[in-house]
C-alpha cells in the first residue's frame, strides 16, 4: 500500500522465521518497471522520510543474487563480535500469533510469555549475562520426570548416545519438599548439557513444544499433566558465577594431581 505510489507491484514478500513464523523486518518487493524501483531508491537517498510505516523510516536498498550476495558477505569487515551469544535469545521463541500457537493451550502461551519477560529483562538489566551455546534449560517437565529419562529424551532428541553428546542431564529438586517416596520434590525444570552447539541446537528443535516426547519413556498415569509441552532454550547464565565455578574446579584438579 505504501509503495503503490512509486507504481506496479508485481511481488512483495515480508521475510518469515521458520521457526516461529515471525516477521523479520525485511521484505522484498519487485516492480513491474524498473523505472519504479529506481525512484523509489532515489527517492530514500535523499530524504529519510521518503518512506514511514507505522512512524518509522524504513531503509531501501537494491536486491541482490544469493550469489552476489555471498560474495558481498565474504568480502565485507566481519560484524563485531558477539561476546555474549544474544543471537540464540530466540531459539525456541514462539509467536502467539502465529499457526503453531493456535495448537498450543491458554496456559503454556502464558507460560511461555513470561518465561520469555524474564530472559528479556534478565539479560537487559544485567550485562554479566550470557546465553550458553551448549547448555539448555528445560522447563515445564512433569513431576515424575527423573534425571535418568531426561537424558534418555535428549540423547534420542540429538541421534547420538547419551555418552558420546550430554555432559549433563539434571532436574532441579526442592529439598525442603519430599515426594511420598521420601525424595526432592521436582521444580518442574531443569538442564541439560551437550559437548558441541551442534547437537544441543538439534536437540532443542526436535524437543521444543513437542507434545509427543514423553509417550516413549513415561506410563499413561504419569502423563496427567498433558497437554503442556516442553519449553526448551538456551539457557542464561552469569558469566561471574561460571567463572567463580572454572577456578573451583581447577583447585580441585591441582588437589587431585597433588
Amino acid at each position: 500500500k505504501h509503495l503503490k505510489s512509486y507504481g506496479r507491484i508485481d511481488q512483495c514478500v515480508l521475510v518469515v522465521d521458520p521457526q516461529t513464523g515471525r516477521p523479520r523486518g525485511s521484505a522484498f518487493v519487485r516492480f513491474a518497471e524498473q523505472t519504479s524501483a529506481d525512484a523509489l531508491v532515489e527517492a530514500v537517498s535523499k530524504s529519510d522520510d521518503a518512506l514511514v510505516v507505522d512512524g518509522r523510516s524504513l531503509l531501501v536498498s537494491r536486491a541482490v543474487t544469493r550469489t552476489d550476495a555471498t560474495k558481498l558477505s565474504t568480502s565485507s569487515k566481519p560484524a563485531k563480535e558477539d561476546k555474549r551469544n544474544l543471537w540464540l535469545a530466540k531459539e525456541g521463541y514462539i509467536d502467539p500469533e502465529s499457526e503453531v500457537a493456535k495448537a498450543m493451550s491458554a496456559e503454556d502461551l502464558e507460560k511461555r510469555s513470561r518465561n520469555e519477560k524474564q530472559k528479556r529483562d534478565k539479560l537487559a538489566n544485567n550485562p554479566n549475562t550470557v546465553i550458553s551455546t551448549t547448555r539448555l534449560c528445560v522447563r515445564n517437565l512433569p513431576k515424575a520426570l527423573t534425571d535418568t529419562v531426561l537424558r534418555k529424551i535428549f540423547s534420542k532428541a540429538c541421534g547420538q548416545p547419551a555418552a558420546k553428546a550430554l555432559t549433563q542431564a539434571k532436574v532441579v529438586r526442592d529439598e525442603n519438599r519430599v515426594t511420598v517416596k521420601g525424595g526432592a520434590r521436582s521444580r518442574g525444570y531443569g538442564f541439560v548439557e551437550f559437548r558441541e552447539h551442534e547437537l544441543a541446537l538439534r536437540a532443542l528443535r526436535a524437543v521444543n513444544n513437542n507434545p509427543n516426547v514423553f509417550k516413549e519413556f513415561l506410563a499413561d498415569s504419569q502423563l496427567a499433566w498433558e497437554p503442556r509441552r516442553l519449553i526448551v532454550e538456551f539457557a542464561v547464565e552469569d558469566k561471574r558465577k561460571l567463572l567463580l565455578l572454572e577456578k573451583s574446579k581447577s583447585r580441585g584438579r591441582e588437589v587431585a594431581a597433588v
